[in-house]
């Protein structure tokens, strides 16, 4: 299933806060336009193995014919705010074609979960920033955007719904998504990554039809016990409103088969799924938890569960054995592997693969390069359509 790999890029930029330049306007939103130049922008920023990827820009004007532009005219320009000071990177445009009324802009791809502007040097009435494209966004694209207000919770979250184009039942999974996602976009959760996404492919859809449901995390519920004291998915009012989401959704989509309610993680995600399997055991049919902690004194409650683990060996954000204070909301929390252990003494059948430096290269994931990527089990986890079709086999 190679729809599931999330770069290295996404993880080290999203704590960043950006913001626009002050570059002129073209359109004053996207596919309107603004002045007399320009009457549409199009982008095509599909679904890929590294999140939602810009590679061109489309600009259709009202008349090129006293154009001539070079490549060098036009430049990128990724604006972040460090320190309360802006700092502007720029990224070149390698090529540029005049077709008829449309001005093609071609570039080295670059992940389209950020804010950026184009800057043109010859003509200020041909800038535009990210707001002002109309983009294809591929599989991310079929999913509807929904808010849940909790009935009994004061709770809101925002979510993001794929329905199967089917008449017949289907199984519903829960994607919980990690840290690096958190925020009120509504979309982040979609095109940082993969992993929500792959599940909506058409190529994952004609072997398992299934309704996806992608809720974000507010930014203010990152899990960060020790500065915050917050849980990420774990907190009190959180867990019950994705359960709330869940039986809203078999009201209103009577062919969700309740007896394959799938949820899956990674990171945080992962911490998720542990906090939900064990604060509703019997919920959920299957669980697959990657790079995640759990309470380890709660493992008992899903001994009969079938559940799915991974980890990679060499993880420095979430440790594969031990503790981390950032995610410790009681001594009890600990790595996969040691509630692995647990588990299989209590009984358990759990699956567990644990990934190698080798591996982890194996399945291109260059932590040889960054330490960080480490962390990434979620690249050879959810690319492993063995684990993917597992999942699907599960019934009550």
């Amino acid at each position: 299933m190679n729809k599931f790999i999330k770069p290295l890029v996404s993880m080290l930029t999203v704590c960043a806060i950006l913001s626009f330049s002050t570059a002129a306007k073209a359109l004053d939103s996207a596919g309107t336009a603004l002045n007399n130049q320009i009457e549409k922008i199009e982008a095509s920023a599909p679904t890929s193995d590294f999140g939602n990827q810009v590679k061109s820009i489309q600009i259709t004007v009202k008349d090129a014919s006293n154009y001539n532009f070079k490549a060098s005219d036009f430049h990128i320009e990724f604006p972040t705010v460090v320190n309360g000071a802006t700092q502007i990177s720029k990224q070149a445009v390698k090529d540029i074609k005049i077709e008829g009324n449309k001005i093609t802009l071609s570039f080295d791809a670059f992940a389209y979960n950020q804010k950026f502007n184009i800057v043109c040097d010859a003509n200020s009435k041909l800038n535009f920033n990210k707001d002002n494209i109309k983009f294809d966004l591929g599989d991310a694209d079929k999913f509807l955007k929904r808010t849940y207000q909790g009935s009994y919770t004061t709770q809101t979250l925002n979510y993001r719904l794929f329905v199967p184009k089917t008449t017949e039942k289907a199984p519903l999974v829960l994607v919980l998504h990690g840290g690096g996602e958190i925020g009120s976009d509504n979309e982040a959760q979609l095109v940082a990554n993969d992993m929500v996404t792959g599940f909506a492919s058409d190529a994952q859809q004609a072997i398992h039809k299934a309704y996806v449901v992608a809720p974000q995390l507010p930014a203010e519920l990152k899990v960060n016990v020790a500065t915050t004291g917050k849980l990420g998915w774990n907190e009190e009012k959180v867990k019950p409103a994705l359960i709330e989401i869940i039986k809203g959704l078999e009201k209103e989509y009577p062919n969700i088969d309740q007896s394959r309610i799938y949820v899956a993680g990674c990171s945080m995600g992962a911490m998720g799924t542990w906090g939900l399997i064990t604060t509703y055991p019997g919920f959920f049919t299957a669980a697959m938890p990657v790079c995640g902690q759990g309470d380890i004194a709660l493992m008992d409650k899903v001994k009969n569960l079938p559940i799915w683990a991974f980890h990679a060996t060499n993880d420095p954000i979430v440790p594969m054995y031990g503790q981390k204070d950032q995610y410790k909301y009681n001594n009890n929390i600990i790595g996969t592997k040691t509630l692995v252990y647990r588990l299989k003494e209590l009984g358990s059948n759990i699956k567990f693969t644990e990934y190698s430096t080798e591996d982890m290269l194996k399945a291109g994931v260059p932590v040889d390069k960054n330490v960080a990527y480490n962390h990434f089990a979620w690249v050879p986890a959810f690319n492993n359509q063995e684990a993917i079709n597992w999942l699907f086999s599960q019934k009550k």
